[in-house]
């Protein structure tokens, strides 16, 4: 879950932990949904307005693809 504006860097990493291939510089990243969630090819997500995007990585030297839903919404004020 991100806010409207806000940042995140994915938390994807390749196996086996020793991998030389881990980085996010090493995975093809993409949002289904750019009007809502954008990934840069760092893998850091930003919110760009209320909604559902799935954000994929493929990572490059294996093709398997790793897929991470993300919901953008505002944030709720608890009235205090």
């Amino acid at each position: 879950w991100l806010s409207v504006g806000s940042q995140k860097s994915s938390a994807i990493t390749a196996t086996p932990s020793n991998s030389t291939y881990r980085s996010a510089s090493w995975f093809d990243w993409e949002s289904d949904n750019t009007s809502v969630a954008t990934v840069d090819e760092n893998g850091r997500i930003t919110g760009i307005s209320s909604g559902y995007a799935l954000i994929t990585a493929v990572h490059k030297p294996t093709g398997k693809t790793y897929n991470i839903p993300v919901v953008i919404g505002q944030m709720l004020s608890n009235g205090t």
